[in-house]
């Protein structure tokens, strides 16, 4: 309905009791919008977006974060760089303890 109007921003189709149908297109701004109440059930609102701005465009950043292959890349980047630093903290605790065991046998030695 909206792909053939270059024009259209958004449609949905109209509350019509009784078997009538019909539909409301937006040209340009959403407005003249109505509020139904939860009772009612509510009507669908199709909204026309720009290949680019959705969240399935591939190659997109969003807030989505990007394609499967770069959060993949993200992930595997963060988990290494995570590892590094705990190691790097266990290595520096071994060396420290090791330095302060030394110079605990060195001092006694002297005494």
């Amino acid at each position: 309905m909206c792909r053939q109007n270059c024009s259209c921003m958004a449609y949905s189709s109209l509350n019509i009791t009784g078997g009538g149908s019909g539909c409301v297109i937006w040209g340009e701004d959403l407005v003249d919008m109505r509020q139904y109440a939860v009772a009612e059930g509510g009507q669908d609102l199709y909204v026309r977006v720009a290949a680019a701005d959705s969240d399935s465009a591939e190659g997109s950043v969003g807030s989505a974060g990007g394609s499967d292959k770069t959060k993949q890349i993200l992930m595997v980047a963060g988990i290494i760089i995570g590892i590094c630093f705990v190691l790097s903290g266990v290595i520096i605790c071994f060396v420290w303890k090791r330095k302060t065991l030394k110079e605990k046998i060195k001092h006694r030695g002297t005494d």
